[in-house]
Order: structure tokens, then sequence, then C-alpha cells
């Protein structure tokens, strides 16, 4: 960014390849003494020098190559805040949150704290501050005379930590190169008490796995709920009333991906981000919108001969992290619990009938987890209703055996390798490419059409085998490998990267 108060820039190198890409792009370059290029020569030196060779009179800003991080904001503040004290040079630095301690002997047991008070590292303000290098400035006059850029009348002046990497290392460079090359995810999401809260959590994971860019949320026609799931995240969104309107709220300039999970989407969708030169990825689209997309993810339905750049199949199913590198199951000879649960709003009302069914199937426990909009009828006593779990996965884990609806709860429990009965919410479930016995998965059809004999039929026969449970267990188990939201993430990354 253009930065006023500067009156000229140069370049002080004495590599002709540096000299000839910064004159290429307009700045002035001085030649920098091969006597001060060297491991020995300091930048003190290197200011005087350039200094003396322009005669410049004034102040000299020294801003070194190696720390990119440091914003146009933070020049122009320091700047001010040079000119408005009483002082001749000025340094960036960062104060420290680490416990330091100072060793002024041979003896560690000697060494004095740096701190007053050892207080968790977040909240901790120290008295000790690093130099970043990433902001220097000196009187020319200072300077002469003292032949050094820190002068006796110095002050340092505090940036954001996230401007204060130095490179030293290969290491660091890789690290500063992925923050340069950071782009923006927008991650458009559709849930409510009709369809559910699958969608939020599906991009929920996308969004931890790609923590690296910019990501924001963007909710299309959202329950009260999804906004307060995402405040106790962390993260930021907005509420759409138009698309348009939104994206040029969001976009910065950065390469942009919008992800689009809200179901069936139109041309209308993807249009206005395609307009803006962002990429665009669908997931669970069976709508037209899906192929004017660049990608579709599609991990719940059969190929589509109409969008032939649709991933399917459960390579692309997403897991929470919780879902994630799990003991092994134990299949009990004689089981203790059926877990019944249709996801964040059971739009079907299945919870309650399910329930009621079987508390006369031949099992010791029956657990219900209940979504955030989900509203259950009446269960019987005896039948344990959650609402507020810490975690699904142990739930799922210790059950043995789940009664569920056909969305990403099926891979969720295939992930924990505990046996699953499908009732579908609706026709569109039905339809889900995961429902097959080949996968481990019995599935007993649409919820209306269902007989409440047959599910206590099939719950009774599975708890009294535990064989066939193991057999479906580790068939289901099978078919995730938990990197699906890794290989999504790393294709958007590719988007961004203009790789794709």
């Amino acid at each position: 960014a253009a930065i006023d108060e500067i009156d000229r820039l140069v370049v002080s190198t004495e590599d002709a390849e540096i000299a000839s890409f910064a004159a290429t792009r307009g700045f002035e370059v001085v030649e920098r003494d091969p006597s001060l290029a060297g491991d020995e020569a300091t930048l003190s030196q290197v200011a005087m020098d350039v200094a003396r060779r322009l005669q410049w009179d004034g102040v000299v800003g020294v801003f070194q190559p190696t720390s990119p991080l440091r914003s146009a904001q933070s020049v122009r503040e320091a700047i001010e805040s040079f000119r408005s004290s009483d002082v001749t040079s000025l340094a960036s630095a960062v104060r420290e949150r680490h416990l330091y301690w100072m060793d002024d002997g041979d003896d560690p047991a000697a060494a004095e704290p740096l701190f007053t008070e050892r207080r968790n590292r977040q909240f901790a303000t120290h008295r000790v501050l690093r130099e970043t290098g990433s902001i220097q400035l000196v009187t020319v006059n200072a300077l002469m005379a003292t032949g050094d850029l820190v002068t006796d009348r110095h002050r340092l002046f505090e940036t954001p930590p996230a401007e204060s990497v130095d490179i030293d290392t290969l290491d660091d460079f890789d690290a500063v190169r992925r923050r340069l090359e950071r782009g923006t995810v927008i991650l458009r999401v559709k849930a409510n008490r009709h369809i559910g809260t699958g969608h939020l959590y599906h991009s929920l994971a996308l969004a931890d796995e790609l923590q690296d860019h910019r990501v924001e949320f963007l909710l299309k026609d959202c329950d009260g709920v999804v906004e307060e799931r995402l405040r106790e995240r962390g993260w930021t969104f907005t509420v759409e009333t138009d698309l348009g309107t939104a994206l040029d709220a969001i976009l910065d300039g950065s390469p942009t991906v919008l992800v689009n999970d809200i179901l069936d989407t139109t041309p209308a969708d993807v249009a206005p981000a395609v307009a803006r030169d962002c990429k665009v990825v669908n997931v669970e689209d069976l709508g037209e919108g899906a192929r004017f997309a660049d990608w579709v993810v599609n991990a719940l339905y059969p190929p589509n001969d109409g969008v032939p750049h649709a991933a399917t199949g459960p390579d692309y199913t997403t897991l929470r992290t919780e879902f994630l590198a799990l003991p092994h199951k134990e299949y009990r000879a004689t089981p203790r619990r059926v877990l019944v649960t249709f996801g964040g709003s059971d739009p079907a009302r299945l919870t309650g009938r399910v329930a009621r069914a079987l508390s006369k199937a031949r099992t010791e426990e029956i657990r219900v987890i209940v979504g955030p909009v989900a509203k259950v009828d009446d269960v019987p006593e005896g039948v344990t209703v959650l609402t507020d779990i810490n975690s699904m996965a142990s739930e799922m884990l210790e059950a043995d055996l789940i009664v569920t609806s056909a969305g990403r709860t099926v891979y969720e429990a295939a992930a924990t390798g505990t046996p699953v009965v499908v009732i579908a919410q609706n026709a569109r479930e039905s339809t889900h490419a995961h429902l097959s016995l080949e996968s481990g998965v019995i599935f007993l059809g649409l919820g209306p059409l269902v007989d409440d004999e047959h599910v206590v039929e099939v719950v009774d026969r599975l708890l009294d085998d535990p064989t066939l449970r193991e057999e479906l267990g580790e068939k289901l188990r099978s078919t995730v490998d938990g990197l699906g939201t890794r290989r999504i993430a790393r294709r958007i990354r590719g988007m961004i990267e203009g790789l794709e």
C-alpha cells in the first residue's frame, strides 16, 4: 500500500538479479558495495552508506525484506509515533508472553524472573519486548554522529504479534509464504428446522481444516441456533439477504472460493460468484446450479452423468475431529444399549416413534439423542433422552446398535464401527448411495412406509447375533478412512493457488 509519509523508496543490494527485479518494477536501486554485503556488515553501516551516497537529509527508514508481514498501517503509525516524540531513533518490537528468566552467572539456580507473576500465556503482558527489525527509523544527523540505528534517545514501537515474524530459516519462509498466499473461503450454509443442521457441521469441519485461509460463513435461511453455534466457536458470519451484495461486503481482493452447502442450487446461486471471479464448489447438490460450479462434492449421492465434475462416494465424507483415530470397537456378546438419533431437526418426527417401538425390544437400555431444533414426541418411561452431549463419538462407540436417519450420521457411525439400522426421513434421503448391505447398512426404507413391528424385529435379530453385528460393523468401518475433509480442503486450496 502507498504510504504518503515516505518521500523516497530505495532498494540497496549487491545482487544483480535483485537489482534488475527491483528496477524493472520501478524502484530506485542503490548498488551496495561488496564490503557491506558480507555477514559482518551491519544494517547501520548500510544505512549510513545509502544516506551518504544520496546526500539524504532528514529521516532514514530501514525495512528489512525478512519481515514481509509488516503492514502499511504499522509503518504509518510508527512514523507518526517517531515524529510526535522527542526521539532520534525508533525500532519495532513485540511484547513477549512467554516466561523469561535472566541468568547473570554460571549457576542456573540463581536466575531471576523477568516477570512479576505467573499467568497463562494468553493473558500475560511481561516486561520483555523483542525487537523485530521490521521497522527502524533514525534521523540522518543521529545516524552519522553515532554510526548506529539505535541512539541514546530511542523509542520502541509495539506491533501486532502477527507482524513480528522474521525469516531466518526455510521453515520460517514456508510459514510466511503460506500467510501471504492466503485466500478467502466463503462457506454458504443453509440449516434450519426443516432440513436439519448437517450442512452446518459439514461446513464447520471444512472451516477447521482450512484455518490457514480466511474463512467467512454466509447464512442462507438459517435458524438462530446456527448463529449461536458459530459464535460459540468464534467464527464470523454474514446473514444473507442478497448473494451479490453479501459477496461484495466479504470480498477483499484475495483469491476466493464460495462453497455452496445449501442442498440443490440454481444458476442464481453460482452466477454472482463467477461474475466476481470466485471459484465455486457445491455440496450435495442435485440442482441445475451444479452444472455451472467448478466442482461438486456429492459424498451421499451416486455419480451423475450430467455433472462429470463431481466427486462422489465415502472418500469425500467429512467427519468431525471427534470421529478420527478412534479405538477398535468391542462387540459385546450380551448387548446392553441401543442408540436412537435422527439428526439435528428430525423433520419426520421419527425419534419418539422409534423410541416407543423399541421399548418392546430385547435391550437393556435405550438412549435417545435429540438435536438442537428437534421436536420429540413423548417417549416411554425408562428411555434416556439427551439433548446436550459432550461427544457423539463416545455415545456411538458405547452403543451396540444405532437406529438413525440416512444422512451423514451413517458415516459417523461407520467411523466407530457400530452397526446401523437406517430409516429415511424423506424421499431424497432414500436415494443416498451409502444405503446398501454391501456397505454394512441395514436400510429399512422411507419412514412413513416402515412398520414399527418390522423395526423391532430387525433390532431384536441384530441384538441376538453378535457375529452379524461385528460383520456389519467392520464392513461399515472399512467404508470411511477419515480423510474426506482433507481431500476437499486440498482441492479448495488448489483453486485458491490457481492450480485447478
